[in-house]
């Protein structure tokens, strides 16, 4: 891929270093997380990821390799190897879907339970970087409203100001890379 993390990336990764860093929830869906070391149980993609595929029955996850390209190429679909290794019959059999979750999907990803852990931990700050935070997306508001309610303080950075539903957040104008340069 030609997506690259950034100096931003690269700095969240040495806050994980130095122990500092307890959880990372993004709306991207590049991977630029992992790609920096972050380890998989401390990103939470909301969006899902483009390089994995996710079961609609089991909700079972699978890396987009190039044997699995083969066989969707060949097949027009793959099966769930999950549901595959536990079910006899061919029709019960899962299929693998796109983990990337665009605008109105109907599809439920397992981040509800994950948000409200999060939100329950003891966080000395929260910091909402880069997002645009669209009040109309019931995820966001969901989000920021479980987020709000853990009592600690948020910081929202970005070069522009939060939508008016958000104008309580505190707000430090200056870009993702920019701002890991200040730390």
């Amino acid at each position: 891929s030609s997506v690259k993390p950034t100096a931003f990336h690269t700095w969240l990764h040495d806050l994980h270093l130095c122990g500092l860093l307890k959880t990372v929830f993004t709306m991207n869906i590049d991977g630029l997380e992992q790609a920096v070391g972050l380890p998989d149980e401390t990103v939470f993609y909301l969006h899902g990821r483009y390089d994995r595929l996710r079961c609609f029955r089991c909700n079972g996850v699978q890396l987009l390799t190039r044997k699995i390209k083969r066989v969707i190429k060949k097949n027009g679909h793959v099966l769930c190897t999950d549901c595959s290794n536990s079910l006899k019959r061919e029709c019960s059999k899962g299929h693998m879907i796109s983990d990337v979750v665009v605008y109105h999907d109907c599809r439920i990803q397992p981040h509800g339970e994950m948000i409200m852990r999060a939100a329950a931990e003891n966080f000395d700050l929260i910091l909402i970087v880069g997002a645009s935070l669209d009040s109309n997306v019931s995820g966001t508001s969901s989000l920021i409203t479980e987020l709000q309610r853990s009592g600690a303080p948020l910081l929202y950075v970005n070069p522009s100001a939060p939508p008016s539903a958000y104008r309580s957040l505190n707000h430090m104008s200056v870009s993702a890379d920019d701002f890991a340069a200040l730390n």
